[in-house]
């Protein structure tokens, strides 16, 4: 498990997926981040422009002169009452508005402010007397204010701050000085505005956001990584295991080695498609000079080898058949023969070459007997018709037979049971098989038994998934 997962993390796909995960999440945080950037900022503008109307109503209500007045009179002063109206009627016009007030800073007492107006409560002519003594009443400042005092007592612009409560309550917090006609300083109008509905909706908003960018990251994510399998990792995977199968020890091998490769059929499109088509061009090259070498050492004895191979799936043709199977019936004669017949029929072959064309179906053909090949590596394989195979298992598949040709029965019924695939790479094989022992006379006898379980399976492939797939 460690050498595979080393493996992995060494592949190209690994670091593609990796980069790209990161740069979709730093994207994400990127985004969000801005998002809640601008949110908040465009939500801080909105109300410093808010407070400063609200503010400024409240200034244009306010008689400067009679501040004095507005503290010692109180409720009992009709004027008083007035400008209370028009602050509750400015507050009531915000509905975003918790606090509404009027203070002056106390200059004999540091941090501290005096109430002229507080709207609190709910609008009254005669409201309970704490709410008339609180009129006039100093109290200390609370931060971030209480640190800005001596700002606040002399600077002629507003100042601000976005608070929380005790409560939980997210506040924007508008201060802004009122001067006199001679330029003196008399009080300050006083804003408060929640935020927390507001603050809410654009945390609800960053969530959503974040939910849809990571749905459609993980989609492009996925999209991205099937482009890359498909077109770069699975054709070079391919390509590298087709090149680890290769055998050397013989010109048949070589010729094999091609076919191999031939038989992937990588159209990419892209580099990887040069680069297959500019290795298949120097292996042919390579296996063109290595058999015109052998040719010219022995031309009668190429010719042969020639005469006995299938031209469509470089295995062993009819006529090669033909001879081992006289050699083997020698073989039988006196006694020396061990070896098992697998008999193999192509199933659907026809709907392909009638679906797709027959050199789709030539394609079919080769990729069911590399199956075949590929399972009984050290049989004997022969084509002895369009759709038919014979594989003579001798030696290290002979012990194995029957695994052998359960492994390759489980190999074609996935790919029947595959639907990702297109129906011409669905291979898929009938096969039977009969071990030669003393009730047979001859190899024809042990063909005709493989032959008749081949049948079964293959009626048992047609009840299964039908005629065609």
């Amino acid at each position: 498990m460690k050498e595979k997962f080393k493996k992995l993390v060494h592949t190209m796909r690994f670091h593609l997926s990796f980069i790209l995960a990161l740069g979709f999440i730093l994207g994400l945080i990127t985004t969000l981040g801005m998002t809640h950037y601008r949110l908040n900022k465009s939500m801080l503008n909105n109300y410093t422009r808010m407070a400063d109307g609200a503010t400024n109503m409240v200034i244009a209500a306010i008689d400067t002169e009679k501040i004095d007045a507005y503290i010692d009179e109180n409720f009992s002063s009709e004027e008083y009452l007035d400008v209370l109206r028009v602050l509750h009627s400015i507050k009531d016009n915000y509905p975003d508005i918790y606090y509404l007030y009027v203070y002056d800073l106390d200059i004999e007492q540091d941090h501290a402010a005096r109430v002229i107006f507080d709207l609190d409560e709910e609008f009254s002519e005669t409201p309970e007397q704490e709410s008339i003594d609180w009129i006039g009443d100093v109290y200390e400042l609370d931060e971030p204010f209480y640190s800005e005092w001596e700002e606040l007592s002399k600077s002629r612009e507003p100042i601000y701050h976005t608070v929380t409560t005790e409560d939980g309550e997210h506040l924007f917090s508008y201060i802004k000085p009122v001067f006199d006609k001679d330029g003196n300083y008399c009080c300050s109008a006083c804003v408060d505005f929640s935020m927390t509905a507001l603050k809410r909706k654009n945390q609800g908003f960053i969530l959503r956001l974040a939910l849809t960018l990571i749905g459609l990251d993980v989609f492009l994510w996925f999209l991205f990584m099937h482009f890359i399998n498909s077109k770069i990792c699975k054709p070079i995977n391919l390509i590298e295991d087709t090149i680890e199968s290769f055998k050397y020890d013989s010109i048949s091998d070589r010729f094999n080695n091609v076919s191999e490769m031939e038989a992937l059929q990588l159209h990419t499109g892209n580099e990887v498609e040069s680069l297959y088509n500019s290795f298949m061009a120097t292996i042919k090259e390579n296996v063109f000079y290595i058999d015109n070498f052998k040719k010219a050492e022995n031309t009668i004895s190429e010719i042969q080898v020639t005469a006995y191979k299938d031209q469509l799936t470089k295995v062993g043709n009819s006529n090669k058949y033909k001879v081992d199977m006289d050699l083997l019936d020698k073989r039988i004669g006196n006694g020396t023969a061990r070896f098992a017949v697998v008999l193999a029929d192509i199933n659907n072959l026809k709907y392909i070459n009638d679906t797709y064309g027959h050199d789709i179906g030539d394609r079919y053909i080769i990729g069911c007997c590399k199956v075949l090949c590929d399972v009984f590596k050290h049989s004997a394989v022969y084509r002895i018709g369009g759709d038919e195979f014979v594989c003579i298992s001798e030696n290290e598949d002979y012990d194995s037979i029957s695994l052998l040709v359960e492994q390759c029965t489980a190999i074609f019924e996935s790919y029947d049971e595959s639907r990702a695939t297109a129906p011409y790479e669905r291979y898929s094989m009938a096969l039977g098989f009969a071990v030669f022992n003393d009730h047979f006379i001859n190899v024809e006898s042990v063909v005709k038994v493989a032959d008749e379980q081949m049948y079964k399976n293959k009626a048992e492939h047609k009840k299964k998934y039908g005629s065609y797939r």
